[in-house]
């Protein structure tokens, strides 16, 4: 007897249970072989696809706060610049000197006379006072005086004493004897300069303050 006429002669209920078995060794099959390895590799995938999201973030975190210190950093760099420039820790007469004599040349003022007088020490600052006469204009006078008071260095214009020097066409020449004083920091420890005095000076302000006073 064939296969086929066995096959035929099978009753209805085997021939649906053979068919619902192949159907399942099938599905079976399919199952290991394919679709669990497709599941698994999906799996894998979305797993180092989550992590390297999570890198991500950590790494964009970590950039948002490197730039955000950075920046704070450059902040704080800025602010250190300036009071250095405002308050230097040496006394650096030359420069003090020489943005006077750069100012006055800028508005034509002559400087007759320089004379530096002795440094004055506070507790975290030294006033350096230099007397200076100085002949010009009334604009010109007013004019080197804003200008001092915009330099990035503290240096106060104190003590002003005008007087008439000569007349020309252009007007009055005046003289003025004025205290051009700056400042530098003392670091806690370190000792006043000899020939220095130590005295409670008061604290550094703007030029423009310390002309106020004046008035």
């Amino acid at each position: 007897m064939s296969a086929l006429e066995t096959l035929t002669k099978t009753p209805l209920p085997k021939k649906i249970f053979f068919l619902a078995l192949i159907m399942l060794l099938l599905g079976a099959a399919f199952w290991f072989s394919v679709y669990s390895p497709i599941t698994d590799e999906y799996s894998a995938a979305k797993a180092k696809h989550d992590a390297l999201k999570n890198k991500l973030r950590d790494a964009e975190q970590r950039k948002r706060t490197y730039d955000e210190d950075r920046l704070r950093r450059d902040e704080m760099q800025k602010v250190s610049n300036k009071q250095f420039q405002a308050l230097p820790p040496e006394t650096e007469m030359s420069s003090f000197l020489a943005s006077l004599n750069a100012q006055a040349d800028v508005v034509g003022l002559e400087i007759l006379s320089v004379k530096p007088l002795p440094e004055e020490s506070a507790e975290y600052y030294a006033r350096i006072p230099v007397q200076l006469e100085l002949q010009g204009s009334f604009h010109q006078l007013a004019k080197f005086f804003f200008l001092i008071g915009s330099l990035p260095r503290i240096i106060n214009i104190e003590n002003i004493n005008l007087r008439v020097g000569t007349l020309d066409q252009s007007g009055a020449v005046l003289r003025a004897g004025v205290l051009a004083t700056t400042f530098r920091s003392i670091q806690p420890g370190t000792e006043a300069p000899k020939g220095g005095k130590k005295k409670a000076a008061p604290r550094p302000k703007s030029s423009k303050g310390a002309q106020d006073e004046q008035t």
